[in-house]
């Protein structure tokens, strides 16, 4: 019944220390490579580390009393089994094959359980981190019901209390972690060195980390029942994600290589980021996402389902970017970035006026780049002050059709290779890129519009200070009006005719109201049309553009009462017929001053010379010079004396 005090002790044997109820108490270091076994009703204290030096063979004590640990922890190469209730001061870590807490742990603030295998019964509790790790680097887990020799159960999760977070595997670990249906009960990290990690489904308010340079799965929901607070993975290593969503209500970050092999939904509602913007993400299916901002690449082409934003970011794709449903910007001044950098392939104009125009254009045959970005559903809507970046970056079309509603700014530009003096002209085949919005609003900004051909279809067109609308494709006269193809196309809508859109729809007369335009080359301008055709009946709307001053663009309504009038620099466009013309007149003009010249000057050198500007004759009169000889000089003689006559 008496106590036994023990200072530092190394373990010689096997050794059995015994009370009936007084207390054991090891004030100092217990070591030795050997088993240690204290029983007692009393309290059983280790006030120093036990097997830091030499790891104890195994630590036991009995079902009466408690054991209190106040070293920092015990460290054995066999197993350690408490019978009695264990309290732990500060932190401490149980290292052994096996670690058995028959009433459970309670009291401090860190408690690691590092162990092949555990039995806890009677709750775990603490203030810090709850740390549950094979004691071997190999050991595999199976947590929440899954496949592994150390078991950890969900209701072993679900006996921790009070501490911030959990901690499962090992950073250095190489054996798998395979979890089955899990709920989180606090902010929970699973890792493992380079072992796979799998999940089935996985519920809880809290948040979880995956860390593994090996590959990750996830094989059910994530946030079926209950949301997850955030989710992230890092880097490097590789994600596979067979669920159909993941819901969180404050972010999902995936740092490595994802790969979703249908469709998915990324929810991280409007509190939370987006991130998954490794190089070689893949995304099989339809994506959508609810986020406050994204930032995502995919390698493959990718297709976006439901999609809403508060504050935007940026979606990226090596291949080819669809928009198949609601794209929904809400916040003003953020920004969004679409890019595609897919290779475009070539195919017949799309437009159904346009099928039926000649080929041939400057020796080239021109057919269509498909588009990179294109929308084959849905609507997208962006806020009053945020932008849309569309970036087809190898020169592919952008193709944005649907009834959408730029209430922002936006600019789209498709990157061309090649000489763009070179560009038009040549053999062989031309894909043009065509840039093709249709919106209420159309408020061209950012980098603004830049294609080989654009069609816009609005309600409304302005451009931004700074911002142009740029189509590359030159006119070329000896097409026609009829046959050519045009660089920019205006199609105003029934709004913008009727008056229902506003005054000046498409612009004003003053040079800061006019939309900013750039088609064509310097030498030959573009060719612009506005349809629809015949709209100026009832109709008091006119497009007002302005541009370089240095050219003209060539109109095919200019001049006609039933067209909508259009204006550049304040000025009415050329026509091409005009044009041609201007450009007959005044060969007719030089053909008889040519003529003229030659009737006056019949000496084919001299004629040469006067068009030059060499030799010149004023007045009227017989010419100086007949046939093809040159001037002939006086004939010379003697002069008889006192007269101007020759001698004879």
């Amino acid at each position: 019944t008496g106590a036994i005090g023990v200072g530092a002790l190394a373990l010689a044997r096997d050794t059995t220390l015994r009370s009936a109820s007084g207390n054991i108490a090891f004030g100092s270091t217990v070591d030795g490579a050997h088993d240690l076994v204290v029983n007692t009703a009393g309290i059983t204290s280790f006030g120093g580390a036990v097997g830091a030096g030499t790891a104890l063979a195994s630590l036991q004590t009995d079902a009466g009393g408690s054991t209190q640990v106040n070293g920092g922890g015990v460290t054995t190469s066999g197993a350690q089994t408490y019978g009695d209730a264990l309290t732990y001061s500060g932190a401490a870590f149980l290292r052994g094959d096996s670690v058995t807490l028959a009433q459970g742990a309670s009291g401090g603030t860190d408690l690691g359980l590092v162990a092949n295998h555990l039995s806890v019964s009677g709750g775990l509790s603490g203030s810090g981190v709850l740390t549950l790790q094979p004691f071997t680097a190999g050991t595999t887990i199976g947590l929440a019901g899954g496949t592994g020799t150390l078991q950890l159960s969900q209701s072993l999760l679900n006996q921790a209390t009070g501490f911030a977070s959990v901690v499962i595997g090992r950073s250095d670990g190489s054996g798998n972690v395979d979890a089955g249906a899990l709920t989180l009960t606090s902010n929970t990290t699973v890792q493992s060195g380079s072992g796979n990690i799998e999940f089935d489904t996985i519920d809880g308010a809290r948040s979880l980390t995956v860390n593994t340079t090996g590959a990750t799965r996830f094989g059910g929901n994530v946030g079926g029942t209950t949301r997850l607070s955030s989710l992230s993975t890092d880097a490097p290593g590789s994600t596979r994600i067979d669920a159909a969503f993941i819901r969180t209500s404050n972010g999902i970050l995936l740092s490595d290589t994802v790969h979703a092999t249908g469709t998915l939904v990324l929810d991280a509602t409007s509190a939370g980021n987006v991130t998954a913007d490794a190089a070689g993400n893949e995304f099989d299916g339809a994506l959508a996402i609810d986020a406050n901002r994204v930032a995502l690449s995919s390698h493959n082409s990718l297709t976006l389902g439901g999609v809403s934003l508060a504050s935007g970011g940026s979606i990226a794709t090596d291949g080819v970017l669809t928009i198949g449903g609601n794209l929904d910007q809400t916040t003003p001044g953020g920004d969004l970035t679409l890019t595609a950098r897919g290779t475009p392939t070539t195919i017949a104009f799309t437009d159904s006026e346009l099928a039926s125009l000649p080929r041939i254009f400057n020796g080239l045959t021109l057919q269509e780049a498909t588009s990179v970005i294109r929308q084959s559903g849905g609507r997208i809507a962006t806020a009053s002050g945020s932008l849309l970046n569309l970036v087809a970056a190898n020169g592919g079309s952008i193709n944005l059709e649907q009834a959408n509603l730029f209430n922002g700014s936006v600019s789209a530009v498709s990157t061309s290779s090649g000489d763009p003096a070179t560009r038009f002209s040549g053999s062989g085949t031309l894909a043009l890129n065509f840039v093709r919005l249709n919106s209420g609003q159309l408020n061209v900004g950012g980098a603004g519009i830049d294609a080989d051909a654009v069609k816009l279809t609005a309600d409304r067109l302005s451009t931004a200070t700074g911002s142009t609308i740029r189509a590359r494709l030159p006119y070329n006269n000896t097409l026609g009006l009829e046959t050519a193809l045009p660089a920019l196309t205006l199609v105003l809508s029934p709004a913008a005719l009727d008056g229902s859109a506003g005054s000046k729809p498409y612009g004003g007369l003053p040079e800061a109201e006019r939309i900013q335009v750039d088609l064509g080359d310097a030498i030959y301008g573009g060719f612009l049309t506005v349809r629809p055709k015949g709209g100026a009946a009832g109709s008091l709307a006119f497009v007002s553009l302005g541009g370089p001053l240095t050219q003209r663009p060539f109109y095919d309504g200019s001049g006609k009462l039933t067209e909508i009038q259009v204006f550049y620099n304040g000025e009415v466009p050329q026509t091409p017929q005009e044009v041609g013309a201007l450009s007959a007149v005044t060969a007719v003009i030089e053909d008889a001053r040519r003529a003229r010249f030659d009737e006056a000057v019949r000496t084919e050198n001299v004629s040469s010379r006067l068009r030059s500007g060499v030799i010149a004759e004023v007045g009227a009169g017989r010419p100086a010079t007949e046939g093809s000889e040159s001037i002939k000089t006086p004939e010379t003689c003697s002069v008889q004396a006192g007269t101007l006559r020759c001698a004879q």
